[in-house]
């Protein structure tokens, strides 16, 4: 599913001053997970025994950092979660919220919904989680083949670690059957060589070490505190050995027998460790194994050798390569366009005969590591077909070398967890291409607004005629692909869903803004004022309904003329402040409301006005008032000095004396004998301030 990028990605610049924040086209900057590079919204895909839904959901809204539009936001946000959802508690020191998702809703409806207001980082589901599958073997850390960059083998078992009701055949040199790593689910063994069974005599012990050790990469017993695991762990191994001579050497037609009668007798997969990939019987034994409900995974040999007998996917026999620790060909390992994979090969650690363990190389043991794999697979769903599970093996893989399977890897190496997670998924999802209208788009109350979508489902073709279509203020507005006039007005959050046959789903999120048809009303400049040095505040009357935002214009003084007009920044809907630092100088300020049917006249201007001087205070020096105030103003080109004097009890004789520059506080003044005092005002390019309050009287000789 493609989405929209999630939580302030610009779908529509003034869409984003509805929610009183300016947002960039590219995007709010905000943290992990979301990306500042938009990636698409969060989808919810449970993983059975890893990851699986609980009901409740994580939040946590835009962080503030300090500043106001962000405040609002993140206010909005909590606002909007306790209104509209059962908030279970707060995770204070990290502003996550917990809330539960309402019933006959979805975890995914919840994200996109949360999603398109831009008020959040981030929104997921509280997942139920599960431990990971690693066990407890003691040399379980010497098993390179099994980490998290290879076959993911931890991650795997964490969703299945097999069943001892799935076997795998081992056709090799016997096995000592009393190693402590290989005594639980053992199945009664065979002698190929003799045909005979264990129970009638045959013997399976190890007359070489190679058929311990390959049972031990494909099913070892793991998670029992001793040596080493297998591939499939848990389930269970027959050995059918194939030679009787110490050297382990063994006849074709003897391995080719001994893998049938495995799959003969209920093991799902037969393992071959030898040369002779390349003969023509071991092909045709393989497709009858496939016949009988099995698959047969083949050594690709250690001559490196380029083996192209025919196309890797038009045999049945699974030939295996061998990989080293840093995901390179092993250069003993043969290769070529009849080798369907590889799997890792090179220092294998596993178990050997004499009840011990050690490092053994050879496309011998990529082979049984990927017959406990497809063993895994088939204990995860046993309803899967020979063909079905050499599928998800194979799209499992970690491509390796060119892209696609190449002539060097196959189709890659195997990753036991990223095909595990295949199982039960053979039918496909359906997938929801939206082709109208655009996310983001902008109408008009009254427009015709067309909805159409290309709906591909793999087994059910195109089904675009069973899309819905819900828009959060209207509900239902439409099925399949169809055009309507009657939206409301407001901004649509609208899920676009569709169900497959097999009941698998896919949606798609939708965002379009049907906006008033009439022109917002100007605003109305009241002031604009000094607070802080340097930082002035334009205040003015709304007088609209229907803006979406405000747009702030400013000019500079200079020279005696206003001039550098520019555009300073834009607020959200139903604002009435702006504030910003500027350098010393004259500056004036309009405002205009925006709309998406158009935007109002502008305002008229306001002047700035400088902060007023304080704590004005006088002494006498013999016959000199000298007289001092606090300067509060960054603006002012300087200060203006009034005087009055004090005549029979009244105040009067108000006189302009002089000025001062920028940055002075202080003055003094001889005005002769009598009672006097003094106030200043701060001069700028623009406006004046109001004058300090009366100085102190002083009484000069």
């Amino acid at each position: 599913m493609r989405k929209p990028g999630l939580f302030g990605a610009c779908a529509h610049a003034r869409l984003a001053a509805v929610i009183g924040i300016t947002i960039g086209c590219a995007g709010l900057a905000i943290g992990a997970p979301v990306q500042q590079a938009a990636p698409g919204v969060v989808q919810v895909v449970p993983v059975r025994g890893s990851m699986e839904l609980s009901g409740q959901m994580i939040a946590k809204p835009v962080q503030p950092n300090g500043e106001r539009a962000l405040q609002a936001a993140h206010d909005s946000a909590v606002e909007m979660l306790h209104l509209e959802y059962e908030v279970l508690f707060r995770e204070d020191l990290v502003d996550h919220y917990i809330f539960k998702v309402p019933q006959g809703a979805t975890e995914q409806e919840v994200i996109n919904r949360l999603a398109a207001t831009g008020l959040f980082e981030f929104v997921e589901p509280d997942w139920i989680l599960y431990p990971i599958g690693c066990p407890n073997d003691s040399r379980f850390s010497s098993q390179w083949h099994h980490g998290s960059t290879k076959m993911q083998s931890c991650d795997a078992w964490g969703l299945h670690q097999g069943n001892s009701s799935v076997t795998v055949g081992i056709c090799d040199t016997g096995v000592q059957t009393n190693h402590p790593d290989l005594l639980l689910n053992r199945e009664e063994g065979y002698n190929a060589v003799d045909r005979r069974w264990e129970s009638q005599g045959g013997q399976i012990g190890p007359v070489h070490s190679h058929g311990t050790q390959t049972t031990g990469c494909a099913a070892a017993n793991g998670n029992n505190g001793t040596g080493v695991s297998g591939a499939g762990w848990n389930l269970s191994h027959r050995m059918l050995r194939v030679s009787n001579s110490s050297s382990g050497s063994a006849n074709l037609s003897t391995l080719t027998h001994a893998a049938l009668t495995s799959i003969q007798n209920g093991d799902k997969v037969a393992n071959v460790s030898y040369s002779g990939v390349n003969s023509s019987s071991v092909r045709s034994t393989a497709t009858q194994i496939k016949n009988l409900g099995g698959l047969l995974t083949w050594s690709a040999g250690n001559d490196g050798a380029y083996l192209n007998w025919g196309n890797r996917d038009n045999d049945d026999v699974i030939v295996v390569g061998s990989t080293t620790s840093s995901d390179n060909k092993s250069n003993f390992s043969a290769y070529g366009p009849s080798v369907d994979l590889m799997a890792p090969g090179s220092s294998v650690f596993t178990t050997t005969i004499n009840s011990s363990y050690g490092s053994v190389s050879g496309t011998s043991f990529s082979a049984p590591l990927t017959a406990g794999l497809i063993g895994l697979l088939w204990s995860s769903d046993p309803s899967l077909t020979p063909d079905q599970v050499e599928e998800i093996l194979k799209e499992g893989c970690d491509d390796l070398g060119s892209s696609g399977p190449d002539n060097t890897f196959g189709y890659g190496r195997i990753n036991s967890y990223q095909s595990l997670q295949l199982t039960g998924s053979v039918n496909t999802a359906p997938v929801i291409t939206i082709n109208s209208p655009n996310y983001g788009s902008a109408f008009t109350l009254g427009d015709v607004i067309q909805f159409n979508t290309t709906t591909i489902d793999g087994e059910d073709g195109n089904i675009s005629s069973q899309v819905t279509w819900t828009s959060h203020l209207d509900g239902l507005i439409g099925t399949g692909n169809f055009s309507t006039s009657s939206l409301s007005e407001g901004v649509h959050f609208i899920d676009v869903e569709v169900t497959d046959s097999g009941g698998l789903t896919d949606y798609e999120f939708l965002s379009i803004a049907v906006n008033p048809a009439s022109v917002p009303n100007a605003p109305t400049s009241t002031s604009t004022k000094e607070g802080a040095p340097n930082e002035l505040t334009f205040l003015w009357v709304d007088n609209s309904n229907n803006e979406i935002g405000f747009e702030v214009q400013r000019q500079q003084k200079v020279g005696g003329s206003w001039t550098n007009t520019t555009i300073v920044g834009t607020t959200g809907a139903n604002a009435t402040t702006y504030v910003e630092s500027v350098a010393t100088g004259g500056w004036r300020y309009r405002v205009r409301a925006l709309g998406d049917s158009g935007d109002s006249a502008w305002s008229s201007y306001r002047t700035s006005q400088p902060a007023r001087p304080t704590n004005m205070s006088a002494s006498a020096n013999g016959s000199v008032a000298n007289f001092s105030w606090s300067e509060n103003s960054g603006l002012e080109s300087g200060y203006s000095i009034q005087r009055q004097q004090r005549v029979n009890g009244t105040w009067t004789n108000t006189t302009t004396i002089g000025s001062v520059g920028a940055n002075v506080s202080s003055s003094s003044d001889s005005p002769g004998a009598g009672e006097w005092r003094y106030r200043v005002q701060a001069s700028s390019l623009g406006l004046n301030s109001v004058w300090s309050a009366w100085s102190n009287r002083v009484i000069l000789p």
